[in-house]
C-alpha cells in the first residue's frame, strides 16, 4: 500500500482539515470487497476517495453520478489530482440514431444492434483502426464517422477514472466501481398515469390480478424483444425503464416506482453526506467524518400534509416567503411538484443564472436534477415541506424506515447551499413533521418556532448573530 500523504505532495495539494486522515483510513478498510464513506458536503469527498484508491492501487475505477453534472465536477476534480479520467455517455449521448429512435433506443441497440451499420462499421474498423486504442477526455470526442461512438468508449485508452451514469450499461474495464451520491441507490421515478396504460395495453391479458412492478417490467422487455414496430417500442420503452422498481403507486395523475440501484462491481465505494440511512442496504462499514451541525428553523405552524395543504395553508407558504425576502437576497425553496406549483418564487431550474445574477427565490423541485450534486450558493435554503411518500408506500420492504427518504431529500436540498464549510446559511424547515424525524437531528440542532412573529425574532438574532 502506497503513503496517502505521497499523493497530495504528488499533485501539490494541501489536505483539508481532516481530509488525510480520512484518505489513510478509508485506505486501510478498502481491503474489504465494499466500503462506505460519508462526509459533509465541502469536505472533498472525491479527492479523499481518489488518494485513497491511488493508495491501495486499485485504479483504473468507473465512478457512478446521478447527473452529467456532477459528471463534470468530478472530471474537474480528477484533473487536479492530475487522474486521466474519460466522461462515458449513455445511447441516448452517443449514437447517432437517438433522436430517430427515442426511448426505444436502449432496446433496438440490446436486441438489433446486428442490423445497425454504426455497429457494423465499428467491428469492421476495430482491428486495424483501435489497435492502439482511442485517445480521448469525453464521449463528445467520439465521431460517428468511426462507427459506433457509445461502443467506441471501451477502446479508449490510459483512463484511470471512468466518470458513467449510474444506469449506463456498459461494462468499463475497471478494478472498483465508486457509487457517488450512494443514497440515491433509492430513488422515486414517475411517468404520467396516461402513458403508463397506453403502454400496458397490450400485456394486460398476460397480467395476474396482483403483481410486483418488476415483473411487469420483465412482460414488457419480452414485447420489446420481439417488436418490430418502432412507434410501439418507443410507446413500451420509457414504461418498461420505469417499472424495473420495488414498490408502484399511483399519485396526481402520476404512476411512480421505488427503485433500489445495486451496483455491478465486485469491489465497491459508497460516497455520500448522507450515507448513514442507506448504508445497512449494502451492508458496509462506513468510515465517517463527524458533522458540523447548523442550526435549522421548523415552523409548527405550516404543513404540506396532503389533507392540511388548502388555500389557508398555500397563503401562510406564502408570507414566509414573503418575510424571508427582507433578511436574504438568494433564496432557495425546494418542494414536490404538488406544492411548488402553488407557490410564489420568482424563477425556475431554467433560470438559476439570472437568479445567481440578480437574486430572489428560485424555486426546485425536491427531489429534481438540481436538488444535489451541484453548488447554488443561497444566503437561505426553504424545504417548503417533508416530502414523505405515500403511507401506502411500503419502504420497509427493502430495509427502510419511512422517513429516511424525507430525511435524505432534506440533508441533500441543504447541501446546494452549503458546500464551502464556511458557508453562511439559513436554513429553515417549513413544516411541522420535521421536528419528529430523528436523523435530522444528527445534524442539524433543530430550533422550533411556532409563528411568523417568533420567525422574524430568531432571523433578527441572527441578523447580529451570522448563521455559520
Amino acid at each position: 500500500m502506497r503513503n496517502v500523504e505521497e499523493f497530495f505532495r504528488r499533485m501539490r495539494l494541501q489536505p483539508r482539515p481532516g481530509q488525510l486522515e480520512a484518505a489513510q483510513e478509508l485506505a486501510r478498510m478498502l481491503s474489504n470487497p465494499a466500503v462506505g464513506f460519508e462526509a459533509p458536503t465541502g469536505f472533498g469527498k472525491t479527492v479523499t476517495v481518489l488518494a485513497a484508491l491511488w493508495s491501495r492501487e486499485l485504479l483504473p475505477a468507473v465512478w457512478r453520478v446521478r447527473t452529467y453534472a456532477v459528471a463534470r465536477h468530478i472530471a474537474d476534480e480528477c484533473a487536479r489530482c492530475e487522474q486521466r479520467f474519460f466522461i462515458a455517455g449513455g445511447r441516448e449521448r452517443t449514437c447517432p440514431l437517438a433522436q430517430e429512435y427515442g426511448a426505444a433506443l436502449p432496446w433496438y441497440c440490446r436486441y438489433r444492434r446486428h442490423e445497425c451499420s454504426y455497429f457494423s462499421k465499428l467491428l469492421e474498423r476495430a482491428k486495424e483502426a483501435y489497435s492502439g486504442g482511442i485517445t480521448a477526455f469525453s464521449y463528445e470526442d467520439l465521431s460517428a464517422e468511426r462507427g459506433c461512438p457509445y461502443y467506441q468508449q471501451l477502446l479508449v485508452k490510459g483512463v484511470e477514472v471512468y466518470i458513467a451514469a449510474y444506469n449506463m450499461g456498459l461494462e468499463l474495464p475497471a478494478a472498483v466501481e465508486v457509487v457517488d451520491e450512494a443514497h440515491n441507490a433509492v430513488e422515486v421515478r414517475c411517468l404520467p398515469e396516461s402513458e403508463v396504460w397506453e403502454a400496458l395495453s397490450p400485456i394486460m391479458d398476460e397480467l395476474p390480478e396482483s403483481f410486483e412492478p418488476s415483473h411487469v417490467g420483465e412482460l414488457l422487455e419480452m414485447q420489446l424483444a420481439r417488436a418490430h414496430d418502432l412507434k410501439l417500442m418507443k410507446r413500451v420503452a420509457r414504461v418498461a425503464s420505469l417499472l424495473k422498481g420495488v414498490w408502484a403507486w399511483r399519485e396526481e395523475g402520476e404512476v411512480c416506482v421505488l427503485r433500489l440501484y445495486r451496483p455491478r462491481a465486485a469491489r465497491v465505494v459508497f460516497v455520500s453526506a448522507t450515507l448513514t440511512p442507506v448504508a445497512h442496504l449494502f451492508n458496509v462499514p462506513v468510515v465517517s467524518v463527524p458533522v458540523r451541525k447548523r442550526e435549522a428553523l421548523v415552523t409548527t405552524w405550516l404543513t404540506t400534509r396532503y389533507a392540511d395543504f388548502d388555500e389557508k395553508m398555500v397563503t401562510s407558504y406564502n408570507k414566509l416567503i414573503f418575510t424571508l425576502r427582507k433578511y436574504c437576497r438568494r433564496i432557495l425553496l425546494f418542494a414536490t411538484k404538488r406544492v411548488l406549483s402553488a407557490l410564489s418564487f420568482d424563477y425556475g431550474e431554467e433560470a438559476v443564472g439570472e437568479w445567481l445574477t440578480h437574486g430572489g427565490v428560485l424555486g426546485l423541485l425536491a427531489r429534481g436534477r438540481r436538488a444535489e450534486g451541484v453548488n447554488l450558493e443561497a444566503d437561505c435554503v426553504v424545504l417548503a415541506g417533508a416530502a414523505f411518500l405515500p403511507p401506502h408506500v411500503r419502504v420497509q420492504k427493502v430495509g427502510l424506515s419511512p422517513e429516511v427518504i424525507p430525511a435524505v431529500t432534506a440533508l441533500q436540498n441543504v447541501g446546494r447551499a452549503t458546500r464551502a464549510p464556511d458557508a453562511c446559511v439559513r436554513v429553515v424547515l417549513a413544516d411541522e413533521r420535521f421536528a419528529r424525524i430523528p436523523l435530522l437531528r444528527e445534524h442539524f440542532e433543530l430550533r422550533e418556532v411556532h409563528s411568523l412573529k417568533e420567525l422574524q425574532g430568531a432571523l433578527h438574532q441572527r441578523d447580529i448573530k451570522p448563521p455559520c
